[in-house]
């Protein structure tokens, strides 16, 4: 442990990236530390009646299992602190939690609210396009807030919520392995209205396979929410990071949200839609 403590002040003091933080000497790994003071877990568990239980075949735990072990973890203070820095994210012991669950729980007191950068892989995508009419078409689905519906109307495809279709859309656009067009009618879609983007994405594929583009999209996804960390430990704003979003209290989600549309116009070249939910 002294050796531990003695690598990340080193690493810490000539300003080398630390991979995994325990013990908040980073910037960002000490407000996230600072802000798991102020979490509050649910003081009941019905929501989890709600969580699936249906179990993983690798793990044998099903999310409702998993969510119920976290809970007991929050509850007698035996969770495991800790900040991971992997491709432009920053991971941290709450960032699994369950919508559901994450609705329940309380930041200093306030309601636990999402901000969130929407549709971000595709916003960072439009941002890297050429000048010209596919960029101002892209960058308009993005911030219509309709950019997977009218991707899935585009393709003739129905998914039961809106969450399947977006799923589908990483899978068939991105990150999916399946050569085969007919069972890909989202990318046939995608380079049909928007071939520049679609060409990127296949020669990024073909180059580094698809978990190099994962990362790749990470990182710029991360060259605008890291910015945004930094503004709200400034800020003195309370927040958890969440991949393309922070967790904040509810007092403040308004302001968060400013601060990544601003932010996000000044990196990305247009203002980003931003939710609060």
């Amino acid at each position: 442990m002294t050796r531990a403590i003695r690598w990340c002040t080193w690493c810490a003091e000539r300003n080398y990236e630390i991979c995994c933080d325990f013990f908040g000497i980073t910037k960002r790994a000490k407000a996230i530390f600072e802000t798991f003071q102020k979490v509050t877990p649910p003081t009941n568990d019905k929501f989890l009646r709600e969580i699936s239980d249906e179990k993983n075949a690798e793990t044998g735990l099903s999310k409702r299992d998993w969510s119920a072990r976290l809970l007991r973890k929050m509850r007698d203070g035996s969770l495991l602190r800790v900040a991971r820095n992997k491709s432009g994210r920053v991971y941290h012991s709450l960032t699994n939690t369950p919508r559901l669950m994450r609705k329940e729980m309380l930041i200093d007191g306030e309601r636990m609210i999402e901000v969130d950068l929407k549709s971000a892989y595709w916003a960072v995508i439009a941002a890297q396009l050429p000048e010209g009419d596919e960029k101002d078409r892209m960058v308009a689905g993005v911030q219509s807030g309709h950019w997977y519906a009218d991707l899935g109307n585009e393709a003739g495809v129905d998914f039961p919520t809106s969450d399947d279709l977006k799923v589908a859309t990483q899978v068939q656009c991105l990150t999916g392995q399946d050569q085969r067009l007919d069972s890909r009618p989202l990318w046939v879609a995608l380079r049909r209205r928007f071939p520049i983007a679609a060409s990127m994405i296949q020669g990024i594929r073909d180059d580094v396979g698809a978990s190099g583009l994962t990362h790749y999209l990470t990182r710029l996804e991360g060259s605008v929410m890291t910015p945004v960390h930094d503004r709200l430990i400034d800020m003195g704003i309370d927040f958890l990071p969440l991949h393309d979003a922070v967790l904040v209290p509810e007092s403040a989600a308004e302001r968060v949200a400013d601060v990544i549309r601003a932010i996000g116009e000044s990196i990305l070249g247009f203002t980003p839609r931003v939710s609060v939910k």
